[in-house]
């Protein structure tokens, strides 16, 4: 008996240390304004990205997937820190804007989140979610930005992504949309406010299954063979 708990609990202990998490945010989001991003900024009525028209009040919806177990690099700057997680294929990005019906997903490897630590009170915290897409045919490349950040240094305590923070009011949104034509490039960027955010997904990865299934197996082994 006392060998099947050490085998039942090391096959545990295997699949624990394999298990990451992979977590979908939903969002949605409202455009307030519209401009080419330039300096001085000019402002526009309207703006169109591959022939669909969208206005200051259009809604958008979004989600943004990544894994939260990532080993990332820290950049550690004494009184603050800074990690990006992402640039995998486990990581994406999907926006819609809903009532032209215009949709965009990311490159694979092209999407990230950039997590800033402030060490200090008074200091600096941030998140952001970022997807880039390129495209040769048409030509065009797209950058989404939904982002937090936070003056008093407190929102957040380390470099592990903070799942509370997608809790927190404050988040707002950016997506910049540039073509490149005869007459050169041409961008438009959409700026708003998140109206709405969740977490809706937390899905062991299929790697977390098949080691605790190998415990298992070793488990009815050893019982078999005792």
């Amino acid at each position: 008996m006392k060998k099947i708990l050490l085998t039942l609990a090391a096959g545990l202990a295997f699949s624990n240390a394999a298990q990451a998490t992979l977590y979908t945010v939903e969002y949605t989001g409202k455009i307030n304004t519209i401009s080419d991003g330039g300096f001085p900024e000019q402002f526009f009525s309207s703006g169109t990205v591959q022939g669909n028209v969208i206005l200051p009040g259009d809604t958008v919806t979004g989600w943004f997937t990544f894994d939260s177990a990532q080993e990332a690099p820290v950049a550690d700057f004494g009184d603050s820190a800074s990690v990006y997680y992402g640039f995998n294929d486990a990581t994406t990005s999907t926006v819609r804007f809903n009532k032209s019906g215009y949709t965009e997903t990311s490159n694979s490897g092209s999407s990230f989140i950039i997590l800033d630590d402030s060490r200090v009170a008074g200091g600096f915290d941030g998140i952001n979610m970022v997807g880039y897409t390129y495209s040769d045919e048409p030509h065009y490349h797209s950058g989404l930005s939904v982002h937090f950040e936070d003056s008093s240094g407190m929102a957040f305590n380390g470099t592990s992504i903070p799942l509370h923070a997608f809790a927190l009011p404050g988040w707002t949104f950016g997506y910049g949309y540039s073509s490149f034509g005869a007459d050169g490039m041409s961008t438009v960027n959409f700026n708003g406010e998140i109206t709405s955010m969740s977490l809706i997904a937390a899905v062991p990865e299929p790697s977390t299954y098949a080691m605790f299934a190998a415990g298992l197996g070793l488990l009815a082994w050893r019982r078999k063979r005792g």
